[in-house]
């Protein structure tokens, strides 16, 4: 069973997290596993999203813009390395890929980057690629995708996208299918 948490904070603010129940609905009062360098409170939604993520359990976040999603991924990513798995971080177009791979450079260590021009690193350990080549890689069977600790996908409100959401879909879909 799937659990939606709809959650206002101070401001008024929409967020939403969904998660499966089966592993994570006691979670409500741990703390994440992870120290977190940060100068202020997480709102609910973000420390849903660490403690789901600490369960190994895949979630959809849903908030607006600016709304502090990045601290999950940030979460995540971390963790992936940590363990020793490969994280993906796939965006909808290659602009926000490069400038990703950027922000994403400096903060760790093995990042590469792949879009339909520029491939940089491709066996890194964290990879910033656009959905487009996710999907290709899930549809191969590459082994790249082998050992994933996570995929996250940046603006996934793209899924049910008449023009685009089929390629989110199926890479969801066909991920899945792989684990």
């Amino acid at each position: 069973m799937a659990v939606s948490t709809v959650l206002l904070n101070k401001e008024n603010c929409y967020h939403e997290v969904f998660y499966p129940c089966d592993n994570v609905c006691g979670i409500l009062g741990e703390k994440p596993q992870r120290e977190l360098e940060v100068n202020y409170s997480l709102d609910e939604f973000q420390i849903r999203g660490l403690l789901v993520a600490d369960k190994h359990e895949s979630m959809l976040i849903t908030a607006h813009t600016s709304a502090g999603k990045t601290i999950v991924a940030d979460y995540i990513i971390a963790m992936c390395l940590d363990n020793g798995k490969k994280c993906f971080y796939t965006t909808p177009i290659k602009a926000l890929s490069n400038q990703k791979f950027e922000e994403f450079k400096n903060k760790y260590d093995s990042v590469g980057m792949m879009t339909g021009d520029t491939t940089v690193n491709p066996n890194a350990k964290f990879l910033v690629l656009t959905t487009e080549i996710l999907k290709e890689m899930v549809l191969s069977g590459t082994s790249s995708l082998k050992n994933t600790g996570y995929v996250i996908i940046d603006e996934d409100h793209f899924i049910g996208n008449k023009e685009r959401g089929r390629v989110w879909e199926e890479t969801i879909i066909g991920l899945g299918k792989k684990n």
